[in-house]
């Protein structure tokens, strides 16, 4: 059977060159030379739709082959039909997308740092010197026993946030702050009262010598949101950014006038696993972080009568199990109770925030329920979860771990008023704990039509 479809094929292909030298022998038609299109100046070239049929004078890839996992056609939110970022892109948008590259790969890097300090180590004691090797590694020793007898990252106030201070960081935060963009709003203020003087206190939002307990929602990839709303300090703030910086950092009320004190500290809580990596650890605390156990928040949130200033606290109540569904408006509250216990312990006031754009930063690759059930089982195991998502890279749109350039409106809610009760029982956690969930649905509802209309309408809570 092989040999005759073989024999069948070489008959056909003989076949198609008598049908050529026939084809020859007729008469010729003359050539008719079409006329050449007439060049567009580049000033009139127009971008066309790319969901039309017209061709575009824009080079698309819309032959490129769809390869999963690496280059998906509706992954791509920035460019529309462009997968490589063009060359004429200014200057500043350049410098934005490093300070963002720079702030993601602040982690592996400071992985990588950690495996060269033990490979030079390692190397040093069987090429150079046993001697030499043993001086390295009595540093690395001492250094690591801060892990367990010195723990910087419990105790109160900014600590090591001399970073925060330097103009490299305004610098990084502005470039931060403008690559999305990320701007922050007031629960019914406008910008102008934000930024004047006074104004949150005058409409009850944050009073001086008060503590205030703000739970940021959603957690997104690496929460960005919360990043760019209080831990960032750009250089030269606008509206809520203006009010928050006055109040961490201080400010002028005219650039004539006298320098304003901060009338707050602040902290950032993270997962204390963030701080067992080496190098990682420092850049935290550099920027005013702490981890986010119950004795940390109580040293932070305590009344402490030798010092006038208040305290802003920080944190992401959905964790890393929050961090699987970074692409869908799912907060993981139902069970979160703690930061409610926090707050009847200390008495400080529980401030409902939410980040509109979060969700969109980047794309999942995969829906399949059986594949998220398997990464929440991985992180409920380990604590990490690792979230099937796209982002877009340096030179591209298509693929990467560079979040999309979408607008960030972290949206700051009034503040729930606590009253300090040590001996508080279950049912009063649940009743602050829906008191709380109620205010955090209705920003949302209020919020979402403006901030994110083609959202979800409503919040799922899990």
């Amino acid at each position: 059977m092989f040999f005759a479809s073989l024999l069948l094929e070489v008959r056909a292909m003989k076949v198609v060159p008598s049908q050529r030298r026939q084809s020859t022998a007729e008469p010729k038609s003359p050539k008719v030379i079409p006329a050449s299109p007439k060049k567009t100046p580049s000033s009139q070239k127009k971008r066309l739709d790319p969901s039309s049929n017209e061709s575009t004078l824009i080079p698309s890839f819309s032959n490129v082959p769809e390869l999963p996992f690496l280059y998906r056609r509706d992954l791509l939110s920035e460019g529309k039909n462009r997968f490589f970022a063009p060359l004429n892109i200014p200057f500043e948008r350049r410098l934005q997308t490093l300070a963002i590259f720079l702030w993601i790969i602040a982690l592996p890097v400071s992985m990588m740092i950690n495996l060269g300090i033990i490979a030079l180590i390692a190397s040093t004691w069987f090429y150079i010197s046993t001697h030499l090797a043993t001086f390295f590694g009595g540093i690395l020793v001492a250094y690591l026993s801060t892990y367990f007898f010195k723990k910087p990252y419990q105790r109160k106030g900014s600590g090591w946030a001399t970073f925060t201070k330097t103009r490299v960081f305004a610098l990084l935060s502005s470039l931060f702050c403008q690559y999305f963009p990320s701007r922050v709003v007031f629960d019914g203020l406008t910008p102008e009262e934000c930024e004047k003087v006074g104004g949150l206190v005058e409409r009850d939002f944050f009073h001086a010598g008060k503590r205030y307990l703000c739970c940021c929602h959603p957690h997104g990839l690496f929460g960005l949101g919360v990043w760019g709303a209080f831990v960032a300090k750009p250089a030269n703030p606008r509206g809520g950014h203006a009010a928050l910086s006055r109040l961490m950092h201080g400010g002028s009320r005219t650039p004539q006038a006298s320098r304003i004190p901060p009338t707050f500290q602040y902290t950032a809580h993270t997962m204390t696993m963030n701080f067992n990596i080496p190098a990682w650890r420092e850049w935290l605390l550099s920027i005013g972080f702490r981890d986010v156990e119950k004795r940390t928040l109580l040293r932070c949130l305590a009344e402490d009568p030798t010092t006038t200033l208040g305290h802003l606290a920080f944190l992401v109540p959905g964790g890393a199990a929050e961090s699987i569904n970074c692409t869908e408006p799912i907060l993981t509250l139902k069970s979160r109770k703690g930061f409610v216990k926090i707050a009847l312990l200390t008495g400080c006031h529980l401030v409902p925030v939410y980040t509109f754009g979060e969700t969109k930063l980047y794309k999942p690759l995969t829906k399949n329920r059986k594949v998220l059930t398997f990464i929440r089982k991985i992180q409920k195991l380990i604590g990490l979860g690792t979230p099937l998502v796209c982002g877009r890279g340096i030179f591209n749109y298509g693929f990467g771990m560079l979040p999309h350039r979408e607008t960030l409106t972290t949206v700051v809610g009034k503040p729930i008023p606590v009253e300090k009760n040590e001996s508080f029982t279950p049912r009063d956690v649940d009743a602050l704990h829906a008191q709380y969930v109620e205010a955090i649905c209705s920003l949302y509802r209020r919020y979402q039509p403006i901030y994110d209309p083609s959202g979800a309408e409503e919040l799922t809570l899990v």
